[in-house]
């Protein structure tokens, strides 16, 4: 029941904390940064936090399993305080020091953390700014970049912009992956959602060299596509290839995608391919 919340929970902490432990006086971008965040979520997931808080602050004792302790509390704020206007909350909330360590008690109280997806041989977890090294070293090969809609990366700069786009939580639900085994960073996997239409997602995914030719992104895409249904919600995942890319194509068609429709460019020099998967009801 939590996990519509584990990009949250990868962000969330690391603002909680810069505003806590800000000197006195000498907080006001980060508390500005953390009500604006909070601002834009919605309604649910802040009482959602004002629970996880609540637990933090007073441990509950006994038996009661995660979800149903949380759906008791949730309960008795809904019976007994009641909730006020967002802003309202949000304002009540932030006063509360400390915040940030509250809120890891509270997820710990609900068994919660960043959540993982994982294959025979890879490890899948949220995206975070702590990995941008990573993307870069990956953004700045010529090869990795030939097929992706970003020239290659030069410096930091252009691979923070990008990251910056794939943690936007309005629009994208962003992973990073490793190898189970050595705990190496393979590469990143994006779901974009569609300006048109909010069930309709487009996948981005792209890996080190080393980590070609192993099988890899069939084995993603293959627990994805449960998990595009799942947890992002969506009805339909679209791809974008151009067709001299035949190792995606080739795993995209294994993965039962079909081509919907072939556009061509000037500046390209092969068609692309615009993909489609129906997920099923």
């Amino acid at each position: 029941m939590f996990i519509q919340y584990q990009n949250q929970i990868q962000t969330l902490p690391s603002l909680l904390k810069a505003y806590c432990e800000a000197e006195e006086g000498q907080d006001k971008a980060e508390k500005v940064a953390l009500s604006d965040y909070l601002n834009a979520q919605d309604m649910a997931f802040i009482k959602w936090v004002q629970v996880v808080l609540h637990l933090g602050r007073n441990p509950q004792s006994g038996t009661d399993i995660p979800e149903e302790l949380y759906n008791k509390t949730l309960q008795a704020f809904d019976m007994l305080k009641g909730w006020r206007p967002k802003e309202i909350e949000i304002r009540h909330m932030i006063l509360k020091n400390p915040l940030h360590v509250y809120f890891q008690q509270g997820l710990e109280v609900l068994g919660i953390g960043p959540q993982e997806v994982t294959t025979n041989r890879l490890l899948m977890r949220p995206l975070g700014r702590q990995d941008l090294e990573s993307i870069y070293a990956l953004a700045s090969d010529e090869e990795v970049a030939q097929f992706m809609r970003f020239f290659r990366h030069t410096s930091l700069e252009e691979t923070q912009a990008l990251l910056e786009e794939y943690l936007d939580e309005s629009s994208c639900h962003s992973l990073a992956i490793f190898e189970q085994e050595s705990k190496q960073f393979v590469g990143v996997f994006v779901f974009k959602k569609s300006e048109e239409d909010p069930q309709v997602y487009s996948l981005t995914t792209f890996t080190g060299k080393a980590y070609w030719n192993k099988g890899y992104s069939t084995e993603i895409l293959e627990v994805m596509k449960p998990y595009g249904k799942e947890v992002i919600k969506a009805q339909t995942l679209m791809a974008y290839v151009v067709s001299e890319n035949t190792g995606s194509c080739k795993v995209l068609e294994k993965n039962g995608f079909e081509v919907v429709k072939t556009l061509t460019f000037e500046d390209l020099s092969c068609p692309l391919l615009i993909y489609a998967f129906k997920l099923e009801d």
